[in-house]
């Protein structure tokens, strides 16, 4: 396929026109746009959209949707408590757990998968959200059509057979309230071994950070340091409660952090250092985690975020994209070749309607261009016409091509209708 007339995001994060080939799933050329193209393959008109590399998600649980509301206005120290909305949470997870596998388990995942390739996501980092779940969520990823990253947690020797060219696979060092010696032991075995990616929730919280203290007198970083887990293959989600020697330490060993901005907003976990992240050039991704699932709101926020503490302006809309794009290729996705539009990358792409305008005006030359920031404040789901993964089409005009999504919403609906029902009657027979 040739795309033609394309107005893409080059690797500087600028915007430049061209022609670009695909075979094979991959970009193999960029002509320039002068050039008189003469193709007798398949040839799409890119005129009309701003085309970028798709948006990889650096850390979700799936399936999610459903348990969207179920914990407002209440921190992660207080889920399953003894209140009417501890019981229903209860219910959400235990319910999840048991539908593993099963049809139901399918329509969920499907849900939250459609919502997020329609943002323009094309690679997720799937933490998961059920024991046992890793190949019914690796089979759900390949029947949308998305790219992901799957955390196998203590499953990953018996998993490896999972990871293929569109599906990356890690291991997991455990969260601070489940870390024993005995799982740094099995943790140390598995790096000896299989030099995994490894991934984790890091100091998210105070109480996170107060159980690690009393269990081992550190921080978990200094922790990771000492029996020799962190290093570059290292994924440390939030981060929020690191002091200044952690940031140090996550920087000489080239680890990475997943900054969740909205996810500490909501579950009241803290604000993590972000400028202090990148003033270490720590290589920062950015994830949607649990429930929300809206990768813009994360974008724009870590933007305001980057803004409201810099005195010169320091920081712009393109050091929210390589957060998306370059930095988690660096690590999740390096061995496919995804978060950039250049050759030998795989066509993992999104198109923007340019024309709309909530995106005007628009002023692009060589001393000063505002689509990239106009973009990041004011696109919308609408406003992605066409997805693109390894050269295929996710999306065309608008509408999912891989599976029917009106009947993945009617079958959601349908079912989200009748759990929450089911479980607000014998809820309110217990005794709470």
């Amino acid at each position: 396929m040739l795309l033609k007339n394309t107005f893409y995001l080059d690797k500087e994060l600028e915007f430049k026109r061209g022609h670009i080939l695909i075979e094979k799933g991959v970009i193999t050329n960029i002509y320039d746009y002068d050039k008189d193209m003469q193709y007798t393959g398949e040839i799409f008109d890119c005129s009309q959209y701003f085309v970028l590399p798709g948006l990889i998600n650096a850390h979700t649980h799936n399936p999610g949707t459903l348990a969207r509301g179920l914990f407002r206005d209440m921190e992660l120290k207080d889920w399953l408590n003894e209140s009417f909305q501890g019981k229903l949470q209860e219910k959400l997870f235990n319910y999840i757990d048991e539908s593993v596998g099963n049809e139901n388990f399918r329509i969920l995942c499907l849900k939250a998968y459609a919502e997020y390739i329609k943002q323009g996501i094309t690679y997720i980092v799937e933490t998961g959200q059920a024991d046992n779940s890793e190949e019914a969520i690796v089979k759900c990823l390949r029947e949308i059509g998305l790219k992901g990253t799957s955390d196998l947690y203590d499953t990953y020797e018996n998993n490896v057979h999972l990871a293929s060219d569109a599906i990356n696979i890690c291991a997991h060092f455990p969260e601070e309230e489940d870390i024993t010696e005995k799982w740094i032991e099995f943790c140390k075995q598995l790096e000896e071994k299989y030099k995994p990616i490894f991934m984790t929730h890091c100091l998210e919280n105070d109480w996170r950070r107060d159980v690690i203290m009393e269990k081992f007198n550190c921080s978990t970083v200094k922790l990771m340091n000492r029996e020799k887990l962190l290093n570059s293959r290292m994924i440390l989600f939030h981060c929020v409660h690191v002091d200044q020697e952690d940031m140090d330490t996550i920087a000489e060993k080239g680890a990475s952090i997943v900054y969740c901005p909205v996810s500490n907003m909501w579950s009241n976990a803290g604000e993590a250092p972000i400028q202090e992240f990148l003033k270490r050039n720590i290589n920062v991704l950015l994830g949607t985690d649990f429930i929300y699932q809206d990768i813009w709101e994360v974008m724009r926020l870590t933007y305001y975020n980057l803004q409201s503490k810099s005195e010169d302006y320091k920081y712009s809309a393109k050091d929210v994209f390589k957060m998306v794009t370059q930095n988690p290729n660096n690590r999740v996705g390096s061995h496919m070749n995804t978060g950039l539009i250049q050759e030998n990358f795989k066509a993992d792409l999104i198109f923007i309607d340019k024309n709309d305008t909530k995106l005007l005006p628009i002023v692009n030359n060589e001393r000063f261009s505002n689509i990239l920031h106009n973009i990041l404040l004011n696109c919308r789901e609408e406003m992605i016409k066409h997805v693109m993964i390894d050269g295929k089409w996710v999306i065309q005009n608008s509408e999912l091509t891989m599976i029917d999504e009106a009947v993945v919403e009617q079958q959601y609906r349908e079912l989200s209708e009748k759990l929450i029902s089911d479980w607000i009657n014998h809820t309110n027979l217990l005794e709470i």
